[in-house]
């Protein structure tokens, strides 16, 4: 019988079945994190580039482009208790009841001894003091667009401050770098704006998790944008490391004839294999996610996957340049 408040099924990453004995082991790097995802007919959520949104006509149980199969909650709570893995990251969903979900959920992962961190929008404070009691010590936070222009653009709900604003609650009730900032590159954004939102979340107390625009058939923006240039990812990606390294743009983007860089002097082995890591929580490497198998990660899921191409990455870094779109 399920406990009160836990929902029937649960939706589970391929990867988290392999990792937690629920299907064969098939993965080259296993998933680091235990990532679920609440189950809905559909997010009330507009975002155009989401397939979970009720303006998509993606298949159902799709994020970013990985399916989530469904399965009982308490098929998964007992895996979860047999597995050694350490973390679960709970994605929620925007739908009737979902905090009080989120908040069962969050208490049933630490009562099988798991370390919790939850994906959700901008709550209230008290409501943020209720689930970081009920045991979530990581939030991740889905600004996602890297502006308010590119946020209206793609249909992210809510004002856009009030991101900003959890961001900082955030800080305050969990403590430093406990609020993760999910910031979706290549929506549309101008490598200022992008530059700009980075700063704004190390203000903040936060840290940054980058992902890759990604297309998925049925979303509206999929039938307008493709994925980012490779290269532009990168400049993204080591901004956003020695930003949180304790740099300010100032001192390692130059401008030139073909736009922004990266100083030379920036661009070593040991930046370039750092910032190319995927970003999160603790043990966070969400394997494929933004990629197939096969072609150069955006994100790569471990060092030891970062070493056949660490020639290429550098070279992309040093050759890598994005527009200039504002005047001095």
């Amino acid at each position: 019988m399920l406990s009160l408040g836990l929902p029937e099924t649960i939706r589970v990453s391929l990867g988290t079945l392999e990792v937690l004995g629920l299907a064969p082991k098939v993965s080259k790097y296993p998933v680091g994190v235990a990532y679920l995802l609440m189950e809905a007919e559909r997010c009330w959520g507009t975002c155009k580039y989401c397939p979970l949104s009720r303006v998509s006509r993606s298949p159902k149980g799709m994020l970013s482009r990985v399916f989530w199969p469904s399965r009982p909650t308490m098929e998964v709570l007992d895996a979860l208790k047999r597995s050694p893995i350490r973390r679960v990251c709970l994605q929620t969903v925007i739908k009737k009841g979902y905090f009080e979900e989120a908040l069962a959920l969050t208490e049933a992962f630490k009562s099988v001894g798991k370390e919790v961190s939850v994906s959700i929008m901008p709550l209230p404070r008290s409501e943020l003091e209720r689930l970081a009691k009920a045991g979530a010590d990581y939030i991740g936070v889905g600004v996602d667009a890297a502006s308010e222009r590119v946020a209206a653009e793609v249909g992210r709900p809510g004002p856009w401050l009030a991101y900003w604003a959890f961001i900082a609650d955030i800080t305050e009730v969990l403590g430093e770098g406990r609020a993760i900032a999910h910031i979706i590159v290549g929506l549309g954004e101008t490598f200022e704006e992008l530059v700009a939102a980075l700063l704004k979340v190390r203000e903040l107390g936060g840290r940054t998790s980058l992902f890759a625009y990604t297309p998925v058939r049925g979303t509206p923006l999929a039938e307008v944008r493709g994925p980012p240039p490779i290269s532009y990812y990168r400049l993204a990606q080591v901004t956003a490391h020695l930003i949180e390294e304790g740099h300010h743009p100032d001192e390692f983007l130059f401008l030139d004839e073909r736009g922004w860089g990266i100083r030379e002097e920036f661009v070593t082995e040991d930046v370039v294999a750092k910032a190319v890591l995927t970003r999160g929580c603790p043990g966070c490497n969400r394997p494929f996610y933004n990629e197939r198998p096969g072609q150069e990660p955006f994100n790569f899921p471990a060092a030891s996957a970062v070493k056949e191409y660490l020639n290429r990455l550098v070279e992309e870094v040093r050759e890598a340049r994005a527009p200039r779109a504002q005047p001095p």
